[in-house]
């Protein structure tokens, strides 16, 4: 998983990188951009900024937290800025297991608070090209599912990783959080069957 100089110029635009900011990071995060040695560890840089970083991994790698997102994790702590660059679409199981890792986003971000995601697109990333994910997103979706948890949609578009037109196509969204209210499971349920099959 990693940030590419188009993610890292998008949390920079929205005020995300100052010091003392709580900050959330789902996955061993490795920043790809000018300026950083191949493969930089993005939760270095986070620290060196001052930034309050907290990363979950559920293979604890590179000092991150053991977590796992399909359990429902009690809140410890709320947090300025959640980052997915990556993560969710690897989360197995049913759509139950992935209405509960977007609980647990929206629980640990607080009122006010920003969610950055990227993920992969419909017709992108295939399973058979190195990358292995259990979900893909569209535009539709992510409008959708910010207006079923009244999130205000910041930022939202596609984006190609690395240049790759053909299948590395990105959703990514930029939402904050206004209130307590999160989409119920059966509304989920029947939203993920209808949209998360349509570009």
């Amino acid at each position: 998983m990693g940030i590419t100089n188009l993610s890292l110029n998008r949390i920079k635009q929205f005020g995300c990188l100052k010091e003392g900011v709580k900050m959330l990071e789902l996955g061993c995060q490795n920043i790809y951009a000018p300026n950083f040695n191949e493969g930089f560890i993005a939760q270095d840089y986070w620290k060196e900024l001052g930034i309050d970083i907290t990363t979950w991994d559920i293979l604890a790698c590179q000092k991150a937290i053991k977590m796992d997102l399909r359990n429902f994790i009690p809140v410890e702590k709320e947090y300025d800025i959640v980052t997915n660059y990556g993560t969710l679409e690897h989360i197995d199981g049913t759509a139950s297991d992935l209405y509960v890792a977007f609980k647990n986003v929206h629980n640990h971000c607080k009122v006010g608070g920003i969610m950055i995601h990227e993920f992969p697109l419909i017709g992108h990333w295939p399973n058979n090209e190195g990358h292995w994910g259990y979900h893909w997103f569209s535009l539709k979706w992510a409008e959708s599912f910010a207006e079923y948890c009244e999130y205000q949609t910041i930022d939202l578009g596609i984006q190609y990783a690395m240049n790759n037109y053909e299948t590395g196509g990105l959703v990514h969204c930029t939402w904050k959080k206004t209130s307590l209210h999160f989409i119920s499971w059966s509304a989920f349920q029947d939203f993920y069957n209808k949209l998360m099959t349509h570009e």
